[in-house]
């Protein structure tokens, strides 16, 4: 993963830095939500909130989300230069096929079968 080699990259050249994984945070802290845009916001709200507290404490955050909403990443973003902390936003674009294969939770096929509702890149455009 793209985030993880960022992240050794940072530990290496000295900087304390954490990585927030969409998937971990479904899995751990947002366990209740769903893909509609609201549970979308809640999401990345709450690794927005996580990577403020570690910049407090001088840890840099990587975040790696589905963030489908621009709304809610420009949030962040002011929250962030309201709080002085430096905010950088990376897209990358990857094929749907790419993602399918590369999805050890089977989500886009639980999609697929009608089991997910509002799934970037399924029913829910990105």
């Amino acid at each position: 993963m793209i985030a993880q080699g960022i992240v050794a990259h940072l530990q290496h050249s000295g900087t304390r830095a954490l990585l927030i994984d969409g998937d971990l945070l479904r899995e751990e802290l947002c366990k209740d939500l769903g893909f509609s845009a609201e549970d979308r916001s809640e999401n990345i709200r709450s690794a927005g909130a996580i990577a403020m507290l570690a910049a407090r404490s001088g840890i840099t955050s990587v975040c790696s989300l589905f963030s489908p909403l621009i709304g809610e990443r420009e949030k962040i973003r002011t929250a962030c230069i309201e709080r002085g902390i430096h905010f950088y936003e990376i897209y990358i674009s990857t094929p749907l096929e790419t993602c399918a294969l590369r999805d050890r939770k089977g989500l886009y096929d639980k999609t697929r079968m009608g089991l997910i509702t509002e799934f970037t890149g399924i029913d829910s455009p990105y």
